[in-house]
């Protein structure tokens, strides 16, 4: 009976540890806009921890993005935050009574109602302004869905022979085979030199390898493809770090925290720039948000415990 207990116990730990995997890298995608690969690794999460409400409102965020706000509310997520959003897109779809709805569900589980009904006051006023931006939105979205649609298609068909090597250099890098992660981001690169995944990926192996100064080009380069990805800057922050560039470092922090204020690693990184240059107090600051953000980020919690 105790095998069978621990067995249960080693499993659960095991579909935890698969969901997490899949959702980190389901939130990488997103930030390097692939939708569609956001979703299939955000999909594969919610399969492995159907309890996971951070799972689904993010999900619910990439349909909303997505030009999709209905599919977004039906996904239902069961916590305060999620009713909140869930009743701003009501508001702004015109729903006022289903938008009462959840302003109720989010006051029942702990929100501010006078606050609440204010903002959703303001969107019933400018419903059809919201309207023509959402509508907006829609369509500069569908635009680039179109360009990303072959990555839609099971497996890899559709997708062009330099996200193909790059998409296997990924794999190398995941398994810690991080020379032919190299190799494969660098044939990646010769084929598309716009691949901003391909130099920001290329410039963490280099990190991973223990070589920052080869790091930093290549997160300058996806930086300057693409300046509004969070993760190239938290990357080169790393690098910095790694130098002893520290005030470069929490520079390049800050731009990844300011594109996303969600990004636990970015907050922890930056803990890590702060502590290497005795600002301690700054550094358990970092640490503290890194874990309000993922109370499961374990790297946040040593880091704290070492300052």
């Amino acid at each position: 009976m105790m095998f069978f207990r621990f067995l249960s116990a080693f499993y659960r730990v095991l579909k935890s540890l698969s969901s997490g995997f899949c959702f980190n890298w389901g939130m990488t995608y997103a930030r390097w806009g692939r939708p569609a690969r956001a979703m299939y690794y955000l999909n594969r999460a919610a399969r492995l921890n159907t309890t996971g409400a951070q799972i689904y409102y993010q999900r619910a965020l990439l349909l909303i993005a997505l030009g999709q706000p209905e599919a977004a509310i039906n996904s239902n997520p069961r916590y305060m935050e999620a009713y909140l959003n869930r009743g701003m897109i009501h508001a702004m779809l015109g729903s006022h009574e289903n938008a009462q709805k959840d302003v109720d569900n989010a006051v029942a589980l702990g929100a501010d109602r006078p606050s609440l009904e204010s903002q959703i006051d303001a969107l019933r006023k400018q419903t059809g302004l919201h309207r023509k931006i959402l509508l907006m939105r829609i369509f500069f979205i569908f635009q680039a869905f179109l360009k990303f649609f072959g990555r839609m298609l099971p497996g890899s068909a559709g997708m062009s022979s330099a996200e193909k090597i790059y998409d296997s250099g990924v794999q190398m890098q995941r398994h810690g085979r991080l020379t032919e992660a190299l190799e494969r981001y660098t044939e990646a690169i010769r084929l598309d030199t716009t691949l901003v995944q391909a130099y920001s990926n290329r410039g963490s192996t280099y990190l991973n390898l223990g070589q920052p100064e080869l790091a930093i080009p290549d997160l300058d380069e996806a930086i300057r493809l693409n300046p509004a990805l969070a993760v190239p800057y938290s990357t080169r922050g790393l690098a910095h770090t790694n130098l002893g560039n520290f005030n470069q470092a929490v520079k390049d922090l800050n731009d990844a925290v300011r594109i996303d204020p969600k990004f636990a690693d970015a907050y922890s990184s930056r803990g890590f720039a702060h502590r290497a240059a005795g600002r301690l107090q700054r550094a358990t600051s970092d640490f503290d948000q890194a874990i309000r953000i993922d109370e499961k980020f374990a790297v946040a919690y040593n880091n704290r415990a070492d300052v």
